[in-house]
């Protein structure tokens, strides 16, 4: 979810100044069509949308358990558990109808036509064993945007910064350096205006 706000921020506002923009296992159009198979995973379309959707509102623990199972990666056994078990608790704490409002209105937005105008450093993150998004979709969203560079988490699913956060805080780190550095560097390049001096 928070790479679609962001998506839609940039969209909104364009004349923010944003220095970088780093995604994490995300697409821009989660529901696959005949002109779009790189949403969620399992080909979920607007019919599985629809039940998935009376699923939430009639039986939130039930969606919950069915959700939350396909975030992480399906490795390192008592460490998944444990991640997953603290995040179905964080998410049953949700309340139901506000979920599924926040769930249709990702449905609703395509961001395909707005990536190539990210003309910005923007890192994409996204895990190999992701249950969510496959691996060709997330690298075709870094192909769309212009300064883009995608990195893969090689133990994780759709959350990296859980499943492997000492590497993914090594990554996020050297992201936001380059960014500084090459911020530095036209700092220095631009030229000095100086005023013209009448005799």
């Amino acid at each position: 979810m928070g790479a679609m706000v962001s998506w839609d921020l940039l969209r909104r506002y364009r004349q923010l100044d944003i220095a970088g923009l780093a995604t994490v296992d995300m697409v821009p159009r989660l529901l696959n069509g005949p002109d779009w198979s790189y949403g969620l995973r399992e080909g979920e379309d607007h019919h599985v949308f629809d039940r998935h959707l009376k699923l939430m509102r009639s039986d939130w623990p039930a969606f919950t358990d069915m959700f939350m199972s396909r975030i992480f990666s399906g490795d390192d056994g008592e460490a998944k558990a444990g991640l997953l078990a603290r995040a179905k608790k964080v998410a049953l704490e949700n309340d139901p109808e506000s979920m599924a409002r926040i769930w249709t209105e990702m449905v609703e937005q395509d961001f395909n036509k707005e990536l190539p105008r990210l003309d910005l450093p923007a890192l994409v993150i996204s895990g190999r064993h992701s249950r969510l998004y496959s691996t060709p979709a997330t690298q075709w969203a870094a192909g769309c945007m212009p300064q883009a560079k995608s990195v893969e988490f090689s133990r994780s699913g759709h959350a990296p910064s859980l499943e492997e956060p000492d590497e993914f805080n090594r990554v996020l780190s050297a992201f936001v350096d380059s960014i500084q550095t090459s911020n530095r560097a036209q700092s220095v390049q631009k030229p000095v205006e100086t005023g013209s001096k009448s005799s």
